[in-house]
C-alpha cells in the first residue's frame, strides 16, 4: 500500500533552506487522488514556499512539475533532465543535512 501525506511546512523549509534552486515534483497518480501531492498542491507549495522565502529575504527560485508516476523509472527521465541531475539516486537525509552546516 502507498501511504501519501504532506510535510508539515516548516519541516519542507528546513530542508530547503541552504538550496538556490529547488524542484518541487508531484505524481498526477497516487499522490493526486490523495489530494497531497498532484498538480495542484504541488502549486500550491511552491507558492508557499516562494512566499515564506521573500518574507526571509531568501534568494530560492521555486519551480513545480509533476509527473504521470513517480514510482516507474521510466517516468523521471524527463524530469532528470529539466532539473539538470545526473542519476537518479537519492541523497541520503545526513549528506543532505550537511549542505547546510558551515565549512
Amino acid at each position: 500500500m502507498i501511504v501519501v501525506r504532506l510535510k508539515p511546512l516548516p519541516e519542507i523549509r528546513e530542508m530547503v533552506a541552504c538550496h538556490q534552486r529547488v524542484l518541487v515534483v508531484g505524481c498526477n497518480t497516487c499522490a493526486a487522488v490523495s489530494l497531497a501531492g498532484g498538480e495542484k498542491e504541488v502549486d500550491t507549495l511552491v507558492q508557499s514556499l516562494a512566499l515564506a522565502a521573500s518574507m526571509d529575504a531568501g534568494d530560492t527560485t521555486f519551480t513545480g512539475d509533476v509527473i504521470t508516476r513517480q514510482c516507474e523509472p521510466e517516468f523521471l527521465d524527463a524530469i532528470s533532465m529539466a532539473a539538470g541531475a545526473i542519476s537518479h539516486s537519492r541523497t541520503t537525509d545526513s549528506a543532505r543535512a550537511s549542505c547546510c552546516r558551515p565549512s
